[in-house]
């Protein structure tokens, strides 16, 4: 659909459309969004297929007809356009959660908090999830960070600290030597639940404490070390 060339090139990004493909960002209410907003990806040109063989079920799930007649297809991605026409894919889509928000109740996107926090040069990668009001930011430390685990974890606390508000900071820093992964090596997300309702169900911890770090780096399927930050 996409490709990356040297005279139109971003770090990061899949490139720009090849031609007569064509891509929309919409939001959450399937209202089309502008460039550097992220949102839905959806994606139509030559390169679709026709839909899944013998498969109508599935077909209609991911091919949708607009108003104008045009097949869009719906990549289930989350991503995002840039002024210079770059695509970049930034995780799956996921639907914005609800939690407690200073007494209210609050729709919130996980995705778009992850994109402030993963902005730290010591954050090899990182993934945020939930499991009721509580949210678990769930990361791996760079190897080649030339600083110590305290030096990286203070950094990256100081950057969730300055590119978020409190009410969205999360409640734990889960440090992990790589993210859960299914046999075929993509991100394991059911097993991340799992892993962040185990966190907020630890005995003490379901509390309004906010960047509590746990240090899982032994591997041990057990909380081997919670250390207050804040």
């Amino acid at each position: 659909f996409s490709v990356a060339n040297p005279r139109c090139y971003a770090i990061g990004s899949s490139g720009i459309p090849l031609p007569y493909n064509n891509v929309k960002i919409i939001d959450s209410d399937g209202n089309s969004l502008s460039y550097g907003q992220p949102g839905r990806l959806f994606i139509t040109g030559p390169c679709m297929m026709n839909g899944y063989f013998g498969r109508e079920d599935l077909t209609s799930q991911v091919l949708i007809k607009d108003n104008n007649g045009v097949v869009w297809y719906d990549t289930k991605d989350y991503a995002f356009v840039d002024p210079n026409g770059n695509l970049f894919v930034l995780d799956r889509a996921t639907r914005p959660v609800e939690i407690n928000v200073n007494g209210t109740r609050e729709k919130v996107q996980l995705l778009d908090i992850v994109e402030k926090i993963k902005i730290n040069p010591y954050i090899k990668i990182c993934k945020l999830s939930n499991y009721e009001d509580y949210i678990v930011l769930h990361l791996v430390i760079d190897e080649f960070a030339e600083v110590s685990y305290e030096e990286a974890i203070e950094s990256i606390t100081n950057t969730i600290k300055e590119n978020l508000e409190e009410k969205y900071w999360p409640h734990a820093i889960n440090v992990l030597e790589t993210l859960p992964r299914t046999q075929v090596g993509k991100v394991d997300y059911k097993k991340m639940e799992e892993d962040t309702k185990e966190i907020c169900l630890t005995k003490g911890y379901l509390s309004d404490k906010k960047l509590v770090v746990i240090n899982n780096l032994s591997k041990a399927k057990k909380v081997k070390r919670i250390q207050r930050v804040v």
